[in-house]
């Protein structure tokens, strides 16, 4: 019809002018970028790849250096100018500047005379020599620096070496990754790698099984190109990367590809620096990169190896026999420097990881800190980390025990210590756990607890805290005396902190947005201290008194509880689920505040329904004196559960998804929950089951809709085809009370 016509054609008007108008916005800013001459790197991070695509296509003359299309960015050469230009398109995302980043000096003396097969002092060092080589190692090492000399008789027949070069406009190879000009990646590989064939020395994994991936890049590279080496890492499937440069400039596209690619399960081993100073040199000191100090022979801290709070291991480092590259004469040297050190690191890194792989990243690098030799002051220093790299440890710590972190923190029993309602107390103990206590914590927190214990090791067996560089937004800390020895964010598992002294204190501080599911801290001490705040006998609260407990978080566990509150712990409850929740108690009321289960009618309510036929809520005694089972949306009226404690089962089909349950609990002779503004739910509930501004679209068969839940409303927009075509009338969306 003439009306239908009208209103396509209306639509098409639309579309081009949105069309006209991207690409005048996109246009313009490459117009401004075309009057300017460019003076400075800096890596340009596009808002998708779609601006990514646009920016590419169009000729920015003498601006493109390297283009990261895995990162939707581009280094590129800027004036003032084109970054004000930049900045203020919509097309793109940030704009930061490129950073330097260079091999770290070592110093060499030449080694003539050669012992037949010598032995590097590291080798027994680290205890690389009592770890066999594992038959099919699976996980490959990638050695970003400045190549290979693969004429080197340790490495000529080796057929498991492989590589590439990152080139960028303003550095290119005269030859590709089985050069070295400089030699340093060379001395690096030795250490790694140098074969057992009775000449020359040997390396950490010497029996020539360890498949190895060299990325070459230029002394004097930028993050950017250190960024296209990681993705070239992580695209060969290296688990290990070993990296031996640095520059004091930090950069936060950089930051976000080690922390992407370490929470793919990559483990990232860098060298600390070579300038014996305080200062942090980047990569290393990114949280997801292990940041490595050298010894020398006698474990002493090397002079030049740099000293701060990043520091995760020491290595041998000083007088380093290695490999060197002299174009196809066999030659070794001796080296000192924190490269070397990361050479016996990582090698070692490797080692242990293929006689476990089974164990992911994270855990390899909690056994390496765990393991470690305590050297310095007790507990983790600003000098040697948590100490010398001990491979035979690390390897027997993983083999000793399960790996795999678990995938949220364990519920609080009745001994744990719960910030939430512990704050600002003391507590003599020798071993213990420590959780935040929300399903997800709250903004806004300054919440501190105080352990006295002696020489305790305190491991944060699980973490969801709102992360970033620094942790500048949420951080637990764990700290003595008033000086923070730890400070963590994000979801990767640190590796145990060792804490000197009597006491220790763990902090959860946050800010005003963002919040995660917490965190959950396991500690052991050699001998409980006497608490600094004592407890009057009978004032200690109730049992886990008002704690949320989630069945998505603690699925068939059992807790004994005075009172609180249970949930699905869902914002919609996913099909195909069954789990579960036991509360030990005696003689209980439950009182259900939502309930929003499928039912057997979608559209009529069933409380206590003898036909729940797709999903339902079950409620049991544990003595079985008890038994009811839920669905629908009616509020059932409260229930008293006779006996020692109840089980509530969510189990769902493969269909639907609804809002779900949360019920409120009060056992006899025990403390009620506190007042309901003082409660923590897991999530905020509309009365509909659904979370406020949602948007829910369906399709069955040739009818779709689309619901918008504003307030306790949802607004329904619905559109069925006619048999004839496509129904291009206009149709109204009603409100529906929820």
């Amino acid at each position: 019809s003439k009306a239908t016509v009208s209103v396509l054609n209306w639509l098409v008007v639309v579309m081009v002018c949105c069309m006209l108008y991207a690409a005048a916005v996109l246009l313009a800013t490459v117009n401004a970028l075309d009057a300017a001459v460019p003076t400075e790197r800096y890596i340009v991070r596009f808002a998708g790849a779609a601006a990514h695509r646009s920016f590419s296509a169009l000729a920015l003359p003498g601006r493109a250096v390297l283009d990261l299309p895995t990162r939707h960015a581009r280094a590129m050469m800027l004036s003032d100018e084109d970054v004000a230009a930049l900045a203020r398109s919509p097309h793109v995302a940030s704009v930061e500047r490129d950073p330097v980043r260079h091999f770290f000096n070592t110093t060499s003396t030449d080694d003539a005379e050669m012992e037949p097969q010598g032995v590097p002092y590291g080798i027994e060092l680290i205890q690389a020599d009592k770890v066999a080589e594992a038959a099919a190692p699976q996980v490959p090492l990638c050695l970003i620096d400045s190549g290979l000399d693969v004429a080197h008789s340790e490495f000529a027949e080796n057929d498991l070496l492989e590589g590439f070069e990152i080139e960028d406009r303003h550095g290119r190879f005269t030859d590709g990754w089985w050069s070295d000009p400089v030699g340093h990646g060379t001395h690096m590989a030795g250490t790694i790698l140098a074969r057992r064939n009775g000449a020359g020395m040997v390396g950490v994994n010497p029996e020539g099984r360890l498949k190895m991936h060299f990325v070459k890049i230029i002394n004097g590279a930028h993050a950017s190109s250190v960024i296209a080496a990681v993705d070239r890492c992580r695209a060969v499937g290296a688990g290990v990367v070993s990296m031996s440069f640095g520059g004091m400039e930090p950069s936060q596209a950089e930051a976000d590809a080690f922390k992407d690619a370490h929470a793919g399960g990559m483990l990232f081993v860098a060298a600390a620096g070579n300038d014996g100073k305080t200062e942090y040199l980047y990569p290393a000191s990114y949280d997801s990169v292990m940041a490595i100090a050298a010894v020398d022979h006698l474990e002493r801290h090397a002079g030049f190896s740099q000293r701060h709070d990043q520091i995760e291991l020491a290595a041998p480092g000083v007088d380093v026999l290695s490999t060197d590259a002299h174009w196809g004469v066999p030659s070794y040297s001796r080296q000192s420097g924190t490269s070397s050190a990361t050479a016996f690191a990582s090698g070692a890194a490797a080692l242990v990881w293929n006689n476990v792989q089974r164990c992911a990243a994270a855990d390899v690098r909690e056994a390496l800190g765990a393991s470690a030799k305590d050297l310095g002051p007790v507990g983790r220093d600003h000098s040697y980390g948590y100490g010398l790299l001990q491979a035979n440890a690390a390897l027997q710590r993983l083999r000793s025990r399960p790996c795999g972190a678990p995938a949220s923190h364990v519920p609080p029993d009745a001994s744990d210590l719960v910030l939430q309602r512990d704050a600002g107390r003391s507590f003599a103990a020798d071993s213990g756990t420590i959780v935040d206590g929300y399903v997800t914590y709250l903004p806004d927190l300054d919440l501190s607890v105080t352990v006295r214990g002696r020489n305790c090791v305190v491991t944060v067996a699980a973490i969801d805290i709102e992360g970033g560089v620094g942790c500048p937004f949420d951080a637990l800390e764990v700290a003595v005396a008033g000086v923070t020895l730890g400070r963590y964010c994000g979801a990767v598992p640190p590796v145990p902190l060792r804490v000197p002294g009597d006491s220790f204190t763990v902090s959860l501080r946050t800010d005003g947005r963002v919040s995660g599911d917490g965190f959950d801290i396991r500690f052991a001490c050699d001998a409980p201290g006497a608490p600094t705040t004592p407890v009057p006998a009978g004032s200690a609260p109730a049992v886990h008194e008002g704690y949320t407990h989630t069945l998505l978080k603690q699925n068939r566990s059992t807790v004994a509880a005075a009172s609180g509150r249970v949930t699905d712990g869902f914002i919609v409850y996913p099909p195909d689920t069954t789990l579960s929740l036991t509360v030990v108690g005696d003689n209980c009321t439950l009182t259900f505040t939502d309930l929003d289960v499928e039912n057997d009618v979608h559209d009529d309510p069933m409380v206590n329904g003898t036909v729940c036929l797709f999903d339902y809520v079950d409620v049991n005694a544990t003595d079985a004196s008890f038994g009811t089972r839920l669905c629908g949306s009616g509020v059932p009226a409260p229930m008293v559960i006779p006996g020692g404690g109840f089980t509530v089962t969510l189990v769902s089909d493969g269909v639907y998804e609804f809002g779900g349950f949360e019920l409120e609990f009060v056992c006899d002779g025990l403390t009620p929950m506190p007042p309901a503004a003082t409660r923590v739910p897991p999530t905020t509930r509309d009365p509909s089951g659904l979370p406020t501004g949602a948007v829910v679209g369906i399709a069955i068969g040739s009818v779709a809709a689309v619901a918008v839940v504003v307030g306790s409303v949802a607004y329904l927009l619905c559109a069925r085809p006619s048999p004839g075509g496509p129904d291009t009338s206009p149709s109204g969306g009603e409100p529906v009370q929820a």
